[in-house]
């Protein structure tokens, strides 16, 4: 009798596990036929063209099996304030829109309108995160969907693993233990262009004119101005802890430009080369918050804080600069004093060495330039 009780128990673990994994519990949802026929794909001349065009762009994304949209919810719990995504069978208005500001090439943060990140935690779970980082970041592969539209895979860079929609719950996954084969899901998604995301955090150009005289014409002469002498990368140099912020970060500019307390002390007190550079005053104190309220830094006194952020640089760029020359140097024997007297260089310092340095700021010039390039769209 106990032999026949354990196999029927058994049997109905087994019915239960094969029911979840092969999600026969409820049939999926279906957008209606009018919904899927207003919406537009993503077309391009090649798949890094889809990826990289991306890029500032606004989209809701959509299921490309059965068109439902992707939208926040409350599923509960304490992470995230208990928000995350599923599909849903909603407008396109409904639906949750999101930004896509590139981290570097084909990689991405997805923000939607409240500022929450499309993201993962751990255990491999996603939810509507509130911090950028690898956890919020996706590598966005696109293949044909041989409708002459492209469709999207997204990869999250913490977990290395393509996200899926699962039909059933409607919920996003990595992986399941019951469903090993990912049965009843799908990891290819549609991406629809909207117009209303609320924009990445961003320092503005504010410029205005015509975008097209910048153009020049390759038969003329080049007309505009030359910066000769500048230091993009000095924010590496005497061990990486002297001069306070980034020309970029794949965070963002709430990363880049920082508050400087974090390397130069309460009220700049840490900024002893700076403070006797610029003012001849080790005693000299400053408001050292950065973005966005910068009430000191950036001034055209002070040495210590980044003056070469990217969107500075571009809009030295649409005011007429046409090259700009940067000169990579060390000190070796500041360097050490800086390495010495601040303690945020006690921790993980660049090298004082002059030539680890110069090749270390060349390579970040080429980051630089990469990461321009992606925020341009390729």
């Amino acid at each position: 009798m106990k032999l026949k009780q354990l196999g029927a128990s058994l049997l109905v673990g087994s019915l239960w596990l094969s029911s979840a994994a092969y999600g026969m519990s409820s049939p999926p949802s279906i957008q209606s036929p009018t919904e899927l026929a207003n919406a537009q794909g993503v077309q391009a001349s090649s798949s890094s063209d889809a990826v990289n065009g991306l890029a500032q762009g606004c989209y809701a994304i959509q299921s490309a099996e059965h068109g439902t949209y992707l939208k926040k919810y409350y599923k509960g719990g304490a992470i995230d304030n208990g928000l995350g995504y599923r599909f849903e069978v909603v407008s396109q208005q409904d639906a949750t829109h999101f930004f896509m500001k590139p981290t570097s090439m084909s990689h991405f943060l997805l923000t939607d309108k409240d500022g929450r990140y499309f993201a993962s935690h751990l255990p491999a779970e996603i939810s509507a995160g509130r911090y950028a980082g690898e956890f919020a970041e996706w590598q966005i592969s696109a293949h044909d969907n041989g409708s002459g539209e492209y469709n999207f895979k997204l990869k999250g860079t913490a977990l290395n693993m393509d996200v899926r929609h699962h039909f059933t719950d409607k919920h996003m996954y990595f992986f399941d233990l019951l469903n090993p084969f990912n049965l009843n899901s799908e990891d290819s998604f549609r991406l629809i262009a909207q117009n209303d995301c609320t924009a990445f955090p961003e320092v503005t150009t504010n410029v205005s004119g015509d975008a097209n005289v910048l153009k020049g014409d390759a038969n003329q002469a080049v007309r505009g101005f030359i910066d000769p002498h500048t230091h993009i990368t000095s924010y590496e140099f005497m061990g990486g802890k002297m001069m306070h912020g980034k020309p970029y970060h794949r965070w963002g500019v709430e990363e880049a430009l920082q508050d400087s307390k974090i390397i130069h002390g309460p009220n700049g007190a840490l900024d002893i080369i700076g403070n006797l550079y610029t003012f001849g005053d080790v005693n000299n104190r400053y408001d050292t918050r950065g973005w966005p309220e910068f009430p000191y830094w950036p001034n055209h006194q002070q040495m210590s804080h980044m003056g070469y952020y990217y969107k500075w640089i571009e809009r030295a760029y649409l005011s007429g600069m046409r090259l700009m020359v940067s000169d990579l140097v060390e000190n070796e024997v500041l360097c050490k004093v800086q390495s010495t007297v601040n303690p945020a260089s006690w921790i993980n310092p660049n090298s004082c060495d002059t030539m680890d340095s110069i090749r270390l700021q060349a390579r970040r010039l080429k980051e630089i330039e990469a990461y321009i390039d992606a925020q341009q769209g390729g």
